[in-house]
């Protein structure tokens, strides 16, 4: 009867440890899915001006340097991964829009057919990319047409994500996006002589207020990638760690950057190893 007793104590014990964990578990899984549910509302917030970025940058840049783009005959390098194509999707856009700003449509023919292609990799609908590449084609000649253009493929490859099973590449194209817009600014900076012209100075102080404001914006895109990922499935999480690491050791630079001390050199280090990184991945 004490045996009895005993047993029937441990099994009531067992089943009240069983409970218990079954209760944290599913506590610590709401947990996380709140988690997520709120760095994903932020992230697909912050893309709802998807000019912003660009106007705010643009201004400051100086004369027209294509040796600062990246390549638009690569794009082929990243049609087998979803992952690259969509960093470099990010890339390509960026690129489109300094093309377009400096007014040079046969830069712009090349860069906006490597974007379109890469848009068929992440498969943005087949019927909204035909719709875009009419509107591009007739509209060659008409700069804020083709800027028009331009943003709706930004807007699809982004916004035009959520709710699918692809959302997370959304991140991925942003952290591209992102990188190249800090790459052209901080590599114009570096290109300013050590005395500088009136327009130069009025330069330096757009960019530099631009690469101040984008800190809060990598945050937003480094919180959404990471909710987005298991880093314990790296099949369905290709280059996850890569991801991870890289923007948030940028966001370590950032948190000694002021504007009194902008950490150029260590900014622009940081920004050309991730984008070196992106534009060689495969």
């Amino acid at each position: 009867m004490i045996t009895f007793m005993k047993q029937t104590l441990i099994l009531f014990f067992l089943n009240l440890l069983m409970i218990s964990c079954g209760k944290n578990q599913e506590k610590n899984s709401n947990s996380e899915s709140r988690a997520f549910a709120v760095e994903k509302e932020t992230f697909f917030n912050s893309l709802k001006n998807p000019n912003e970025v660009a106007d705010r940058l643009m201004p400051g840049l100086a004369e027209f340097n294509s040796t600062m783009l990246s390549d638009p005959e690569h794009f082929y390098r990243h049609a087998s991964s979803s992952v690259s194509a969509a960093a470099n999707l990010g890339i390509y856009i960026s690129d489109l829009n300094y093309c377009i700003l400096y007014k040079r449509p046969d830069e712009t023919k090349k860069y906006f057919q490597a974007a379109y292609e890469l848009s068929k990799v992440i498969q943005i609908e087949k019927g909204i990319l035909e719709f875009l590449m009419k509107r591009y084609e007739t509209n060659l000649e008409r700069n804020d047409s083709v800027k028009s253009v331009v943003n709706q493929l930004f807007s699809q490859s982004t916004l035009g994500l959520q709710g699918t099973d692809r959302e997370r590449l959304a991140g991925i194209t942003m952290a591209g996006y992102q990188i190249e817009n800090l790459h052209l600014a901080l590599s114009t900076l570096e290109s300013f002589p050590e005395t500088l012209t009136e327009q130069q100075i009025e330069s330096q102080h757009l960019l530099l207020n631009f690469i101040l404001e984008q800190r809060g914006k990598i945050e937003v895109i480094y919180n959404f990638v990471r909710a987005n990922s298991d880093p314990l499935d790296p099949n369905q999480n290709p280059n996850y760690p890569f991801f991870d690491n890289a923007l948030r050791e940028l966001i370590g630079v950032y948190r000694n950057v002021t504007e009194n001390d902008p950490k150029v050199m260590e900014l622009n280090e940081k920004v050309e190893a991730i984008r070196n990184k992106l534009i060689t991945m495969e």
